[in-house]
């Protein structure tokens, strides 16, 4: 990703890096397949990462990554996230795994909460065991 000024968002200040992917991994082109759903699925593995939510602060970049099979719509059973808070003046990369639900929950969503001390915590939306709705916030970072 890169930090741009908003007078000038065609210049990158600085490039963060969340992850990398293998493009010299990638399988070799298919030019007669280009166009279709089968040529595509041949990259899926390399695409289990989307970053889906970042809060920015002075000194670091905060990003919600979702780990799982490329797609539109909900959210799948197997989907994981993560938190990725990585320092801006270092680069230095810091994950924390998201905790898993307990029996009887049903996860709705994640997101990221800025607060008003300037610490940004993680949260999940749940659905407990008598539908009722509950927020569960993480540790702040």
């Amino acid at each position: 990703m890169y930090v741009c000024d908003t007078a000038d968002i065609e210049t990158p200040l600085r490039r963060y890096v969340a992850f990398e992917i293998d493009t010299d991994a990638f399988p070799p082109l298919d030019t007669a397949s280009f166009y279709t759903y089968e040529h595509a699925r041949r990259y899926d593995r390399f695409f289990t990462r989307c970053i889906t939510q970042m809060v920015m602060t002075d000194s670091t970049i905060y990003c919600l990554v979702k780990h799982g099979v490329p797609r539109l719509g909900t959210m799948m059973a197997g989907d994981r996230y993560e938190v990725m808070a990585i320092d801006r003046a270092t680069s230095l990369v810091v994950r924390r795994k998201f905790p898993t639900v307990g029996d009887g929950e049903t996860c709705l969503g994640y997101g990221l909460r800025e607060k008003y001390d300037g610490t940004v915590a993680p949260f999940v939306f749940l659905r407990g065991k008598d539908d009722t709705p509950l927020v569960r916030e993480y540790r702040t970072f």
